[in-house]
């Protein structure tokens, strides 16, 4: 079985690196400059920071989409069946970056 992220767990930084190279990939479709991954499957281990590429297969002209069906009732299971509800601050025990920056600059520890 194979699990999803809300119960395996993601490595934090991972969705960033993950984020800032589709939105390389989409500057480099929209300006036209450099070799775009169309074709192809990037994969990228964290563990290592390896990266490799496999060139996929052209798609079959005969396959076609016949009809759209719902994922959730297909998998048995909503997108979001592991995530909880998310608790936010209260207003009252936010600050501003601001205000952050200069708590920091006063030299008040992190801890008060």
């Amino acid at each position: 079985m194979v699990t999803n992220c809300s119960e395996g767990g993601v490595l934090g930084p991972v969705p960033g690196v993950i984020g800032t190279l589709q939105a390389l990939e989409a500057i480099k479709i929209l300006s036209g400059v450099g070799e775009v991954l169309s074709g192809k499957l990037l994969l990228y281990d964290a563990l290592t920071v390896s990266f490799r590429t496999i060139k996929l297969r052209e798609r079959n002209p005969d396959s076609k989409v016949e009809q759209l069906i719902d994922y959730e009732l297909f998998c048995g299971a909503k997108a979001t069946d592991k995530d909880l509800p998310l608790t936010v601050l209260q207003k009252s025990d936010r600050i501003s970056a601001a205000t952050f920056s200069s708590i920091r600059s006063s030299g008040f520890p992190l801890d008060y």
